[in-house]
C-alpha cells in the first residue's frame, strides 16, 4: 500500500522513526509488533545506545516505550508524547528537529499539535482517512 511505502520512505530517510498508539503496553504489545510486521512496518528503538527503556515515560505498568513504540494506553497522545519528549530532552538533551504526526482521529492531531507548540518543535500533521475508506 502507499501508506507502507510513505512509512519506508520516511525510515531510509532519518533514524527516528517511531510509532504511537493508544493500545496498552501490556495487553497489546504483542499484537501491535505482529500487526505491523506482516505489514511491513518494522520499528526498532531509535535511541538504544542511551538504553531509554520501557518504564521511562512513567509509572504506569500499561503505557511506555518499547522497540519504537509509544503506548499510552488509552491516554491522550499529545499529553503522553509531551512527557515522553520532555524526558527525552532531560536524559539524552535531545529534541527533534521535526515532528511529522499521522492519525486516523482529529483529536490525536488535535492534541499533538498543542504538545509541539507547547515544545516549540516545528511539526506537520496529517489526518488520514484512508483507515476508514479502506474498512467501508
Amino acid at each position: 500500500s502507499k501508506t507502507v511505502e510513505v512509512f519506508k520512505q520516511l525510515q531510509a530517510r532519518t533514524s527516528k522513526v517511531m510509532g504511537l498508539t493508544a493500545r496498552s503496553y501490556g495487553r497489546d504489545k504483542d499484537k501491535t509488533l505482529s500487526t505491523l510486521s506482516s505489514l511491513g512496518m518494522t520499528l526498532t528503538n531509535p535511541f538504544p545506545e542511551q538504553g531509554i527503556r520501557k518504564d521511562l515515560i512513567d509509572d504506569d505498568p500499561k503505557s511506555g516505550f518499547w522497540d519504537g513504540i509509544i503506548f499510552t494506553h488509552y491516554r491522550p497522545k499529545g499529553e503522553f508524547l509531551y512527557l515522553f519528549l520532555e524526558e527525552l530532552k532531560r536524559v539524552m538533551n535531545y529534541v527533534p528537529e521535526k515532528v511529522v504526526f499521522v492519525d486516523d482521529l482529529e483529536r490525536n492531531c488535535l492534541s499533538v499539535k498543542e504538545c509541539l507548540e507547547k515544545m516549540k518543535i516545528p511539526g506537520i500533521i496529517f489526518l488520514y482517512t484512508g483507515a476508514y475508506e479502506a474498512h467501508s
